[in-house]
C-alpha cells in the first residue's frame, strides 16, 4: 500500500512538473509589453529613429543619430536590428533622444549589446551628464566584459554581458523595495539596496550610444526600452525570448492577378495581399511554436492554394511557405423568364435571357443557342444588353443565338420576343449555352376579360 501510494504521489508530482513547464513554455510566448517612456528598434534607414514608446515625453517622438559614426538597421536576431557604433566621442557622435531625464518612482530599463570589446578604454552606451551623470559603460572599474550602471544611485553592475556575445541587461527600479535588480539575459544576477525614494532628472538630452563628451559605444545595441515601471521577471522574460528567440513565418505568393487575398497565421495575424511576391507575417512566434497559414479570403474569381503552410519553428524564420494563385474556371450560368406561367394565342411573349460568368476565366467565343415548341422562332427579333465588360451582337432577327464573350462577373441580357403558334396548348423556350442550360414553359389560353388581374 505504501509503494502505491509513492507511485501515485511521483506520478502526480510529474504532471504538475509538465503543467508547469507546458505554462512557463505558454508565458514565454507573450508579445511584450510596449515601454512607456523611450523605446528604439533601430530598423529604419538614415538618421531619424522612431520611437515606439506607448506614452512618449513631449517633443520625443523621434530622435536623431549625431554625427557620422553610428549606423542603424544592422541584423541582429531575427526579429532586432541594431545600432552599430565605433567608440567614438560622444561629443559629436551620439543619439539625441531629445529627452530631458526625469525619472520619479520605479522604472525598467532594458537593452541589448554584442561585439563588445575588452579595451583600456571606457564604452559609454547611456546616459545624462545633467542628471546626476547617470550613465552606463564597461571597462574601467566596471571591469572588461561587464555592464555597470552610474550617478545618482548606488552602483549596480552586470558581470560578463559586456563581450561578444549576444546579451540582454535589464536594471529594475523598485520603488516600493528601493532596489535595483540587475538581469542577465532575463536571470537576474543581482539586487542593490539603494537610498529610499530615489529621483533624478536633468536638463538632457539623454544620450543613447554614448554619454557626455566620453567615448561611444563601440559594437552593437539593440531593442533599448525605458518603462515608467518595474517589470516583473516574467515580462522580462518576454522581452528576451521576443527578441532572441523568436522568428517569422514568410513566404511568395504567385499567380495573383485580383484584389482580395488575405492570409492568416495560427487563425489570425491577417495580412492582406495586393500582388505577387515575398511576404511576412507581422507577428513572430516564438521559437518551437506551431504556425499555420491559411487563406482568409480570396482573391475575386481566383482560387489560391497554400504548400508548406504548417509545421514547427526551429531556430529560424521560415520563409518556404508557397501561396499559388489561379483563376477558377469558368462558370457560365443561364436564365430565361418571361415572368408568367401562361400565354395568351396571339400576344407575342417577350423572355428575358441572362447569362453570368461566375469563374474567374473569360469565356470567349461562346455559342449561345435556342430550340423552342409552340412558337414562330424563325420570326422571332431580340436585342442585347452587355454588362461588366461582355459582348454579344447588338439585336437580330430569326432563330435566336449569338457568339458571344463573358469576363468573370460579366452578364449579357436578351429581350427576345416570339409569338406563339396557333395550333400549340404550350409554349417552351429553351436556352443553351457551355455547360448550362434553362427552360420556360407556359400555358396557351384564351384570356376572358379580368383574367390575370
Amino acid at each position: 500500500m505504501l509503494n502505491l501510494r509513492c507511485g501515485f504521489l511521483r506520478a502526480m508530482r510529474g504532471l504538475i512538473g509538465t503543467y508547469a513547464l507546458v505554462a512557463a513554455v505558454s508565458a514565454s510566448a507573450q508579445v511584450p509589453p510596449v515601454p512607456e517612456v523611450l523605446y528604439y528598434r533601430f530598423n529604419e534607414s538614415g538618421t531619424t529613429l522612431t520611437n515606439y514608446a506607448s506614452s512618449p515625453p513631449a517633443g520625443t517622438a523621434t530622435a536623431s543619430i549625431i554625427g557620422s559614426t553610428f549606423t542603424q538597421a544592422n541584423a541582429f536576431t531575427a526579429t532586432a536590428n541594431s545600432l552599430a557604433g565605433t567608440g567614438a566621442a560622444a561629443s559629436t557622435d551620439y543619439v539625441n533622444t531629445n529627452w530631458a531625464t526625469s525619472l520619479t518612482g520605479s522604472w525598467t530599463l532594458s537593452f541589448f549589446t554584442s561585439n563588445i570589446v575588452p579595451s583600456s578604454t571606457l564604452w559609454y552606451i547611456l546616459g545624462d551628464a545633467t542628471a546626476g551623470s547617470f550613465r552606463c559603460f564597461t571597462n574601467g572599474v566596471a571591469g572588461p566584459n561587464n555592464w555597470i550602471l552610474r550617478g545618482p544611485i548606488t552602483d549596480v553592475l552586470i558581470s560578463g554581458a559586456a563581450d561578444a556575445n549576444q546579451h540582454m541587461v535589464t536594471f529594475v527600479y523598485d520603488s516600493v523595495n528601493n532596489e535595483i535588480r540587475g538581469y542577465k539575459d532575463a536571470v537576474q544576477v543581482t539586487t542593490v539596496s539603494q537610498t529610499p525614494g530615489l529621483s533624478f532628472s536633468g536638463a538632457g538630452p539623454f544620450k543613447v550610444g554614448g554619454y557626455g563628451t566620453n567615448f561611444t559605444l563601440n559594437g552593437n545595441m539593440a531593442d533599448f526600452r525605458l518603462y515608467s515601471r518595474a517589470l516583473t521577471a516574467t515580462e522580462i522574460s518576454d522581452v528576451y525570448n521576443y527578441v532572441e528567440k523568436s522568428y517569422f513565418v514568410g513566404g511568395m505568393v504567385t499567380g495573383l492577378t485580383a484584389a482580395g487575398l488575405v492570409l492568416q497565421n495560427n487563425s489570425g495575424d491577417d495580412l492582406p495581399i495586393a500582388a505577387d511576391g515575398s511576404f511576412q507575417f507581422a507577428t513572430p512566434l516564438v521559437d518551437a511554436s506551431n504556425y499555420d497559414v491559411t487563406v482568409s479570403a480570396q482573391p475575386a474569381g481566383q482560387d489560391c492554394v497554400v504548400t508548406n503552410g504548417s509545421g514547427t519553428l526551429a531556430g529560424a524564420s521560415v520563409t518556404n511557405v508557397a501561396v499559388d494563385c489561379s483563376d477558377t474556371p469558368t462558370a457560365l450560368v443561364i436564365t430565361v423568364d418571361d415572368g408568367s406561367s401562361y400565354a395568351q394565342y396571339g400576344q407575342p411573349i417577350d423572355y428575358l435571357v441572362t447569362l453570368t460568368n461566375n469563374g474567374g476565366t473569360t469565356a470567349s467565343g461562346v455559342t449561345v443557342s435556342s430550340a423552342a415548341t409552340g412558337l414562330d422562332a424563325a420570326n422571332a427579333k431580340w436585342s442585347c444588353t452587355p454588362g461588366g465588360g461582355a459582348t454579344c451582337s447588338d439585336k437580330g432577327l430569326g432563330t435566336f443565338g449569338d457568339t458571344v464573350t463573358v469576363p468573370f462577373n460579366g452578364t449579357l441580357s436578351w429581350v427576345v420576343t416570339i409569338a406563339p403558334l396557333s395550333t400549340a396548348d404550350t409554349a417552351e423556350f429553351d436556352v443553351s449555352a457551355p455547360g448550362t442550360s434553362a427552360s420556360d414553359i407556359d400555358t396557351l389560353v384564351v384570356f376572358r376579360d379580368g383574367f390575370g388581374d
